[in-house]
This record gives C-alpha cells, sequence and structure tokens, in this order.
C-alpha cells in the first residue's frame, strides 16, 4: 500500500502532503508508518512553519485522529504555526483535519465534503448499539468541534449537523461563505489522487467532480501516449543515426 503522505522539510519550513486516501494497514506504535509519521513530526523545529497540502476523499477516522493528535501535541510543544492548504478535494475525515490549521486557504477549485462518520460491523444488537454510540462520540466530541473553530456566524451547530446528516459538498464560494479562510486567487487543478473505491462510497458526488476527475484521467491517459510516441520517435531517430554510421564505415 502506497502512503498517503510525504513530508518535506527544511529548517524554518516543512511541507506534508496529504494526497489520496488516509489509510493504512496497521496504523499503530510498532508500524513502520506510523513511527515515520511521528519521527518527520518530531524533526519539525521549535517556532517554525508546518505547511499541509490536502487533497483526499478522506479515509479512515481512527487514522486521521491520530495525525490531528500528533499535530496537536507538535503546536503546543514546538510552538509551530500549521497553515493548511484545499488544493482540491477535502472529503469526509479530510475535511475536518484541516480545521486544525492556524490559517487555512482555500482556491477556486476547492471542495469540502462533510457527512457524518461510517462505519462497518458485524455481530449483534449490542455490538451495534455500542459502534452507534461511538460514532455519534466521534462526531459531537471530535467532528462538530473541529468544524466549528472555524465556522463564521453563518454556520451555526444546526446547520453543521444537517450538513454532516446529508452529505454536504461544498464549492469555494461556500467555503468561504461558512468558514474563516483565505482563497487564494491561484488555479488548482484537482489531481488524479482519488481512491475511486473510497469514492464511489459518496452518494452526492456532483457531476462537475465526476467529470473533472474523468477529465483529469484522460490527460494522464494522453500524456501516457504523448511519452510512448516520444520514445518511438526517439528510439527510430537512434536506428536511424546508427544506420549512418554504418554507411559510412563502408
Amino acid at each position: 500500500m502506497n502512503k498517503f503522505y510525504n513530508f518535506i522539510s527544511n529548517n524554518n519550513k516543512s511541507e506534508l502532503y496529504l494526497y489520496g486516501a488516509i489509510v493504512s494497514e496497521k496504523w499503530s506504535e510498532d508500524d513502520v508508518d506510523f513511527k515515520d509519521f511521528k519521527t518527520a513530526i518530531d524533526k519539525i523545529t521549535d517556532n517554525s512553519t508546518l505547511e499541509v497540502y490536502v487533497n483526499s476523499p478522506g479515509g479512515e477516522v481512527f487514522v486521521t485522529q491520530s495525525i490531528i493528535s500528533l499535530l496537536k501535541r507538535a503546536k503546543a510543544t514546538k510552538n509551530i504555526t500549521l497553515n493548511c492548504y484545499i488544493d482540491g478535494l477535502g472529503a469526509s475525515c479530510a475535511s475536518w483535519l484541516p480545521m486544525l490549521a492556524d490559517n487555512l486557504y482555500i482556491y477556486n477549485g476547492s471542495i469540502l465534503m462533510l457527512h457524518k462518520p461510517l462505519s462497518m460491523v458485524w455481530g449483534n444488537a449490542n455490538e451495534m448499539r455500542k459502534e452507534i454510540e461511538l460514532l455519534d462520540k466521534i462526531e459531537n466530541s471530535e467532528m462538530i468541534p473541529m468544524y466549528m473553530s472555524k465556522a463564521k456566524e453563518t454556520l451555526t451547530e444546526d446547520i453543521l449537523k444537517d450538513m454532516l446528516s446529508e452529505e454536504t459538498w461544498l464549492t469555494s464560494d461556500e467555503i468561504e461563505n461558512y468558514f474563516n479562510v483565505t482563497r487564494l486567487e491561484d488555479d488548482k487543478k484537482m489531481v488524479a489522487s482519488v481512491d475511486k473505491e473510497l469514492f464511489d462510497q459518496y452518494k452526492n458526488v456532483p457531476e462537475s467532480l465526476k467529470d473533472t476527475l474523468k477529465d483529469t484521467k484522460e490527460e494522464v491517459d494522453q500524456k501516457a501516449i504523448e511519452v510512448v510516441e516520444d520514445l518511438k520517435e526517439k528510439e527510430l531517430n537512434n536506428k536511424k543515426k546508427l544506420l549512418e554510421l554504418e554507411l559510412n564505415l563502408l
């Protein structure tokens, strides 16, 4: 499984890219990915800046919560400034993680998707009730407070709860209306880092977003064709040069 994150560290500024689905086969103290992530966070220097770039369809709640805890600890103990940029899509848990930022930036094409936490459970009624209680706890004690920490007066807790219940997709204009963000005028095109299987779990995906993903895939395919054609042309030119060299030797 590919890592969903990538760190670039400098003395006074570090960068964290959260691109793709936030998932891990084993995210615990003895997991390589977890250790690597924690080590990268620990290496951030005091009083520096961490730039976080998000383009993700979401993923696992508990992995996300672990990341949030590590970032909170770094903010508290290292006095870092956390800036977050929604490069394309911030869906599901990738929509409330950015709310931790001191400064949250969006682009004209940025999209946030909010919904209630999801889970799969197998078992009897007691086990299912426990899962419901856990999901409600995540929503009420983690998600809602984080969203509301960046909310404008236009976003009340009741409106937010309705958004979560309905699986709401927010455009950049709507994000700007409800949350304290800074819009950057640069256009960021959504890249093909969206996990289609995870994406298919959502019920209200805007048609415009589906078209964007389709267009992006077509662009990637076209680029691949161009690369192959370029390689063929170079190979042909090399054969011509080799033939000319052989003729000159005759």
